[in-house]
Protein backbone atom coordinates (compact mmCIF):
# COMPACT_ATOMS: atom_id res chain seq x y z
CA UNK A 1 0.00 0.00 0.00
CA UNK A 2 0.84 3.65 -0.67
CA UNK A 3 0.93 6.06 1.46
CA UNK A 4 -1.61 8.98 1.47
CA UNK A 5 0.12 12.02 1.95
CA UNK A 6 -1.72 13.58 -1.38
CA UNK A 7 -4.89 13.82 -3.05
CA UNK A 8 -7.55 10.78 -2.33
CA UNK A 9 -7.07 7.27 -1.78
CA UNK A 10 -9.28 4.75 -3.94
CA UNK A 11 -10.14 2.52 -1.10
CA UNK A 12 -11.00 2.91 1.91
CA UNK A 13 -10.74 -0.13 4.45
CA UNK A 14 -13.02 0.77 7.73
CA UNK A 15 -12.70 -1.45 10.73
CA UNK A 16 -14.81 -1.46 13.88
CA UNK A 17 -12.45 -2.24 16.46
CA UNK A 18 -13.22 -3.37 20.17
CA UNK A 19 -11.45 -5.37 22.21
CA UNK A 20 -9.17 -6.79 19.99
CA UNK A 21 -5.69 -6.72 21.31
CA UNK A 22 -4.90 -10.57 20.26
CA UNK A 23 -5.69 -10.14 17.02
CA UNK A 24 -5.89 -6.12 15.84
CA UNK A 25 -2.68 -5.72 15.08
CA UNK A 26 -1.75 -9.20 12.89
CA UNK A 27 -4.78 -7.71 10.99
CA UNK A 28 -2.91 -4.54 9.61
CA UNK A 29 -0.24 -6.27 8.92
CA UNK A 30 -1.45 -8.22 6.67
CA UNK A 31 -3.63 -5.53 5.30
CA UNK A 32 -0.39 -3.71 4.81
CA UNK A 33 1.43 -6.19 2.42
CA UNK A 34 -1.85 -6.11 0.46
CA UNK A 35 -1.74 -4.63 -3.41
CA UNK A 36 -5.22 -2.73 -3.26
CA UNK A 37 -4.10 -0.06 -5.49
CA UNK A 38 -1.82 3.33 -6.31
CA UNK A 39 -3.44 4.77 -2.91
CA UNK A 40 -5.75 3.51 0.35
CA UNK A 41 -6.36 4.28 3.78
CA UNK A 42 -7.37 2.29 6.79
CA UNK A 43 -9.50 3.78 9.23
CA UNK A 44 -9.52 2.07 12.56
CA UNK A 45 -12.75 2.77 14.74
CA UNK A 46 -12.05 1.95 18.22
CA UNK A 47 -15.05 1.67 20.13
CA UNK A 48 -14.31 2.01 23.45
CA UNK A 49 -12.03 -0.98 24.17
CA UNK A 50 -11.02 -1.61 27.26
CA UNK A 51 -8.25 -3.92 27.30
CA UNK A 52 -5.00 -3.08 24.62
CA UNK A 53 -5.82 -2.19 21.30
CA UNK A 54 -5.35 1.27 21.18
CA UNK A 55 -1.51 0.34 21.94
CA UNK A 56 -1.49 -2.47 19.56
CA UNK A 57 -2.67 0.04 16.66
CA UNK A 58 -0.38 2.97 17.60
CA UNK A 59 2.99 1.76 16.32
CA UNK A 60 1.43 1.10 13.24
CA UNK A 61 -0.17 4.73 12.51
CA UNK A 62 3.36 5.98 11.28
CA UNK A 63 3.26 4.47 8.42
CA UNK A 64 0.59 7.19 6.86
CA UNK A 65 -2.20 4.36 5.77
CA UNK A 66 -3.70 3.74 8.57
CA UNK A 67 -5.93 6.30 10.82
CA UNK A 68 -7.39 5.41 14.38
CA UNK A 69 -10.49 7.43 15.48
CA UNK A 70 -12.03 6.52 19.12
CA UNK A 71 -15.59 6.61 20.27
CA UNK A 72 -15.20 7.34 24.27
CA UNK A 73 -17.62 4.33 25.02
CA UNK A 74 -18.84 1.50 23.60
CA UNK A 75 -21.55 2.51 21.26
CA UNK A 76 -21.97 -0.87 18.57
CA UNK A 77 -20.88 -1.58 15.34
CA UNK A 78 -23.63 0.67 13.97
CA UNK A 79 -22.14 3.72 15.58
CA UNK A 80 -18.40 2.66 14.70
CA UNK A 81 -19.21 2.60 11.11
CA UNK A 82 -20.92 5.79 10.75
CA UNK A 83 -17.97 7.60 12.77
CA UNK A 84 -15.70 5.65 9.61
CA UNK A 85 -17.60 6.67 6.93
CA UNK A 86 -17.08 10.60 8.09
CA UNK A 87 -13.98 10.15 7.59
CA UNK A 88 -13.52 8.02 4.71
CA UNK A 89 -12.57 9.47 1.34
CA UNK A 90 -11.77 6.58 -0.55
CA UNK A 91 -13.87 6.27 -4.01
CA UNK A 92 -14.45 2.89 -2.57
CA UNK A 93 -15.35 1.93 1.03
CA UNK A 94 -14.03 -1.71 2.25
CA UNK A 95 -16.36 -3.02 5.40
CA UNK A 96 -14.14 -5.80 7.41
CA UNK A 97 -14.34 -6.59 11.10
CA UNK A 98 -10.93 -6.69 13.34
CA UNK A 99 -11.14 -10.12 14.68
CA UNK A 100 -9.28 -11.98 12.12
CA UNK A 101 -12.12 -14.51 10.98
CA UNK A 102 -11.93 -13.03 7.37
CA UNK A 103 -8.61 -13.37 5.03
CA UNK A 104 -7.25 -10.35 4.30
CA UNK A 105 -6.03 -11.66 1.03
CA UNK A 106 -9.59 -12.19 0.00
CA UNK A 107 -9.85 -8.05 -0.11
CA UNK A 108 -8.77 -8.00 -4.14
CA UNK A 109 -11.70 -10.44 -4.89
CA UNK A 110 -14.17 -8.50 -2.89
CA UNK A 111 -12.80 -4.91 -4.63
CA UNK A 112 -12.51 -6.44 -8.10
CA UNK A 113 -16.35 -6.53 -9.34
CA UNK A 114 -16.19 -2.42 -8.21
CA UNK A 115 -13.12 -1.60 -10.19
CA UNK A 116 -14.35 -3.54 -13.38
CA UNK A 117 -17.86 -1.63 -13.25
CA UNK A 118 -19.73 -5.20 -12.69
CA UNK A 119 -21.71 -3.97 -9.60
CA UNK A 120 -22.09 -0.66 -7.33
CA UNK A 121 -22.05 -3.56 -4.17
CA UNK A 122 -20.04 -6.44 -3.27
CA UNK A 123 -21.64 -9.02 -1.01
CA UNK A 124 -19.52 -11.42 0.73
CA UNK A 125 -20.32 -15.24 1.47
CA UNK A 126 -18.25 -17.62 3.62
CA UNK A 127 -17.77 -20.36 1.42
CA UNK A 128 -15.28 -21.88 4.07
CA UNK A 129 -16.90 -21.74 7.85
CA UNK A 130 -13.62 -23.93 9.78
CA UNK A 131 -14.93 -23.53 13.44
CA UNK A 132 -18.78 -22.35 12.56
CA UNK A 133 -21.13 -23.75 15.37
CA UNK A 134 -24.35 -25.14 14.14
CA UNK A 135 -26.15 -22.71 15.49
CA UNK A 136 -24.84 -20.04 13.99
CA UNK A 137 -24.47 -21.64 10.48
CA UNK A 138 -28.46 -22.35 11.29
CA UNK A 139 -29.47 -18.94 11.89
CA UNK A 140 -27.73 -17.89 9.19
CA UNK A 141 -29.20 -20.07 6.41
CA UNK A 142 -32.51 -19.45 7.92
CA UNK A 143 -32.02 -15.41 7.74
CA UNK A 144 -30.14 -15.44 4.53
CA UNK A 145 -33.24 -17.84 2.61
CA UNK A 146 -36.46 -15.20 4.72
CA UNK A 147 -34.54 -11.91 3.28
CA UNK A 148 -33.98 -13.67 -0.04
CA UNK A 149 -37.62 -14.29 -0.51
CA UNK A 150 -38.65 -10.94 0.77
CA UNK A 151 -35.73 -9.08 -1.67
CA UNK A 152 -36.82 -11.43 -4.60
CA UNK A 153 -33.66 -12.10 -5.38
CA UNK A 154 -30.62 -14.92 -3.39
CA UNK A 155 -28.44 -13.73 -0.97
CA UNK A 156 -26.32 -16.17 -0.04
CA UNK A 157 -25.42 -15.00 3.51
CA UNK A 158 -26.67 -11.89 4.30
CA UNK A 159 -24.12 -11.64 7.93
CA UNK A 160 -20.84 -11.94 6.19
CA UNK A 161 -19.06 -9.10 7.51
CA UNK A 162 -16.52 -8.32 4.35
CA UNK A 163 -18.54 -6.24 1.61
CA UNK A 164 -17.34 -3.29 -0.76
CA UNK A 165 -19.35 -0.32 -2.34
CA UNK A 166 -19.08 2.95 -3.51
CA UNK A 167 -19.02 5.60 -1.25
CA UNK A 168 -21.52 7.67 -2.15
CA UNK A 169 -23.90 4.95 -2.08
CA UNK A 170 -24.36 4.58 2.03
CA UNK A 171 -24.24 8.14 3.96
CA UNK A 172 -23.60 8.12 7.63
CA UNK A 173 -26.94 9.40 8.34
CA UNK A 174 -28.52 6.21 6.75
CA UNK A 175 -27.07 3.96 9.32
CA UNK A 176 -29.77 3.60 11.74
CA UNK A 177 -28.38 0.57 13.88
CA UNK A 178 -25.93 0.71 17.16
CA UNK A 179 -24.85 -2.71 16.61
CA UNK A 180 -24.28 -6.03 14.41
CA UNK A 181 -28.02 -5.79 12.52
CA UNK A 182 -25.77 -3.20 10.19
CA UNK A 183 -25.64 -6.33 7.76
CA UNK A 184 -28.88 -6.87 7.61
CA UNK A 185 -29.62 -2.97 7.50
CA UNK A 186 -27.20 -2.56 4.27
CA UNK A 187 -28.49 -5.64 2.81
CA UNK A 188 -32.15 -4.31 2.87
CA UNK A 189 -31.96 -0.59 2.82
CA UNK A 190 -29.00 -0.28 0.29
CA UNK A 191 -28.60 -3.27 -1.97
CA UNK A 192 -32.37 -4.44 -2.42
CA UNK A 193 -34.38 -1.41 -1.91
CA UNK A 194 -32.69 1.16 -4.53
CA UNK A 195 -32.52 -1.72 -6.93
CA UNK A 196 -28.60 -1.91 -7.26
CA UNK A 197 -26.34 -4.10 -9.21
CA UNK A 198 -25.19 -6.28 -6.33
CA UNK A 199 -21.83 -9.04 -7.09
CA UNK A 200 -21.66 -12.23 -4.91
CA UNK A 201 -17.73 -13.19 -4.14
CA UNK A 202 -16.92 -16.20 -1.77
CA UNK A 203 -14.11 -15.56 0.86
CA UNK A 204 -12.31 -17.61 3.47
CA UNK A 205 -13.38 -17.54 6.84
CA UNK A 206 -12.59 -19.18 10.29
CA UNK A 207 -14.76 -18.79 12.93
CA UNK A 208 -13.37 -18.07 16.18
CA UNK A 209 -14.64 -19.28 20.00
CA UNK A 210 -16.39 -17.84 22.60
CA UNK A 211 -13.49 -18.18 24.68
CA UNK A 212 -10.82 -16.51 22.17
CA UNK A 213 -13.28 -13.21 21.87
CA UNK A 214 -15.68 -13.99 19.91
CA UNK A 215 -18.80 -11.54 20.87
CA UNK A 216 -22.36 -11.94 19.14
CA UNK A 217 -24.31 -13.47 20.98
CA UNK A 218 -28.04 -14.95 21.42
CA UNK A 219 -29.02 -11.24 22.13
CA UNK A 220 -27.66 -9.76 18.86
CA UNK A 221 -29.43 -12.31 16.89
CA UNK A 222 -32.71 -11.13 18.62
CA UNK A 223 -31.89 -7.99 17.28
CA UNK A 224 -31.25 -8.68 14.25
CA UNK A 225 -34.56 -10.95 13.80
CA UNK A 226 -36.29 -7.97 15.90
CA UNK A 227 -35.02 -5.60 12.60
CA UNK A 228 -36.39 -8.14 10.02
CA UNK A 229 -39.42 -8.39 11.85
CA UNK A 230 -39.95 -4.34 12.05
CA UNK A 231 -38.72 -3.62 7.92
CA UNK A 232 -40.88 -6.24 7.10
CA UNK A 233 -43.75 -5.40 8.59
CA UNK A 234 -43.45 -1.17 7.39
CA UNK A 235 -43.09 -2.86 4.36
CA UNK A 236 -47.18 -4.66 4.58
CA UNK A 237 -47.72 -1.28 5.79
CA UNK A 238 -46.92 0.51 3.58
CA UNK A 239 -48.29 -1.32 0.69
CA UNK A 240 -52.21 -1.63 2.41
CA UNK A 241 -52.16 2.19 2.88
CA UNK A 242 -51.00 2.55 -0.74
CA UNK A 243 -53.86 0.15 -1.37
CA UNK A 244 -56.68 2.04 0.57
CA UNK A 245 -55.51 4.90 -0.89
CA UNK A 246 -56.28 3.59 -4.63
CA UNK A 247 -59.79 2.41 -3.55
CA UNK A 248 -60.46 5.92 -1.99
CA UNK A 249 -59.50 7.37 -5.33
CA UNK A 250 -61.48 4.84 -7.29
CA UNK A 251 -64.85 5.55 -4.75
CA UNK A 252 -64.39 9.25 -5.35
CA UNK A 253 -64.16 9.12 -9.25
CA UNK A 254 -67.28 11.15 -10.54
CA UNK A 255 -69.11 7.87 -12.57
CA UNK A 256 -69.38 10.22 -15.80
CA UNK A 257 -70.37 7.45 -17.90
CA UNK A 258 -73.25 6.85 -16.09
CA UNK A 259 -74.78 10.11 -16.17
CA UNK A 260 -74.42 10.63 -19.54
CA UNK A 261 -75.47 7.54 -21.20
Amino acid sequence: MACMNEGSPDISVIIPCYNEQDRIAGLLSSLLKEPVGDSAEIIVVDDGSQDDSIAKIRPLLGQGVIQLSRNRRNLGKGFALRRGLRIARGRWVVVLDADGEYDPCDLETVLEPLRTGQADVVLSYRHTRRGQSRAHDVFNWGLSRAVSIYAGTRIADVCSGYKAFSRPLLSPRMLKTAGFGFDLVFVLTVCCARGLSVAQVPVDYRARSYAEGKKIGFRDAVEIMALFTSHVWRWVCRGWSEKQGRRGKALRRPLADSRNG
